[in-house]
């Protein structure tokens, strides 16, 4: 459901419909939704003789069949969602009507009353929540009935919960940060609300309609950088490269301050110990779990060793890329401030009042 995904797509001949009434040519093969769909969905593609594809998300599909089975085994399941978001329409649509009862805040819960249930009860919930929602949520349903099943693996998929830690990892250090997704995208919006919660305040979407905000860019000395799982690389890409446009050619550097910019787009499992990087002003404790971009270095890592051709980053405990990013940064004008302060670039300067090897090497060297 990215709308730059969905524009290509349709330039290259897609047609993009809601029902399969909407399928003018049964000749043409039909690609089902990765939210998933109903059960009545692919019964009506094959009484229509349509050639289908189901593109159902896997993680999804474990969804759907954890309804089916506790609804075998005679429980009243609650679905804990954001409501009419399409995941939520075919994850009821497994079962028969009224089979699931929706779950969406601590309220909801709170206003349940123990004695209109007489089945075993069970949760699932949908896939793209924020994690930390949820667990409150659960937390209330098993408080009120303590013999609630849940499943047996979460139902939170990875490519969400993966990036709300990265991001709850940096977010407090950072003046501004970005989410590049779209509007419909839950995970993408649930990942704002985890970067403000986490303490970045001026946590924005960047949806393909929005302006990239250059002058907030240019008041900020720590950025933070991810995308929502619909997200296509190069649109991370593209908003790092209008972003070092904008900074004379250097994500992290600009004519009065240096700049960290840290990206967790495809955070993984953290690194158990950081990477030496070779590359001109950037180092990543983990390329897993945060990518380099031009004099930044990221990472998850137990800090690294930045060597770069004059430029050098590193932030310590406090930096924005994990437990302790920086390390011993070493840069070709000599500049190793021990991941305390950072340089950057060609141009890099250091707060030399900040940085005691810098202090104590002189004007010429800072």
């Amino acid at each position: 459901h990215n709308k730059q995904v969905v524009d290509e797509l349709r330039e290259k001949g897609a047609i993009f419909v809601d029902e399969l009434s909407g399928v003018k040519d049964n000749s043409r093969p039909v690609i089902f939704s990765a939210h998933g769909v109903p059960k009545s969905v692919p019964d009506e593609a094959r009484l229509k003789n349509l050639s289908y594809v189901d593109a159902t998300c896997p993680l999804v599909s474990k969804v759907h069949r954890e309804s089916e089975q506790l609804h075998k085994k005679g429980y009243d399941i609650f679905l804990i969602v954001h409501k009419n978001h399409p995941e939520v329409i075919g994850t009821m649509g497994q079962l028969p009507k009224g089979s699931i009862k929706l779950v969406e805040t601590k309220s909801d819960v709170e206003s349940l009353k123990t004695d209109n249930f007489k089945k075993p009860l069970a949760y699932i919930t949908q896939t793209t929540l924020s994690v930390d929602d949820t667990a409150e949520i659960i937390s209330a349903l098993k408080n009120k009935f303590p013999e609630i099943k849940g499943p047996i693996k979460e139902d939170i998929c990875y490519a969400t919960t993966n990036r709300q830690s990265a991001v709850k990892e940096i977010a407090s250090k950072c003046d501004l940060f970005f989410v590049v997704g779209s509007r419909n995208s839950s995970n993408s919006v649930r990942l704002v609300e985890v970067a403000k919660k986490a303490g970045c305040k001026n946590s924005q979407l960047m949806h393909s309609e929005k302006e990239i905000p250059f002058h907030q860019i240019e008041n900020s000395d720590t950025i933070g950088i991810s995308s929502g799982a619909s997200a296509p690389e190069k649109l991370v890409q593209a908003l790092l490269n209008n972003i070092k446009k904008d900074t004379d050619g250097d994500a992290c550097a600009s004519s009065t301050a240096a700049r960290d910019v840290a990206r967790p787009v495809a955070a993984a499992e953290p690194a158990a110990s950081g990477t030496r990087g070779s590359h001109r002003g950037g180092c990543s404790g983990s390329v897993a779990a945060a990518e380099l971009c031009g004099g930044f270095g990221g990472g998850f890592g137990d800090g690294f060793d930045g060597r770069f051709g004059g430029a050098c980053v590193g932030r310590g405990a406090s930096g924005c890329g994990g437990p302790v990013f920086g390390g011993d940064g070493r840069c070709g004008d000599g500049c190793g401030n021990g991941g305390e302060r950072r340089a950057a670039g060609a141009k890099w300067r250091c707060r030399g009042a900040q940085c005691a090897r810098c202090a104590a090497a002189g004007p010429a060297q800072r």
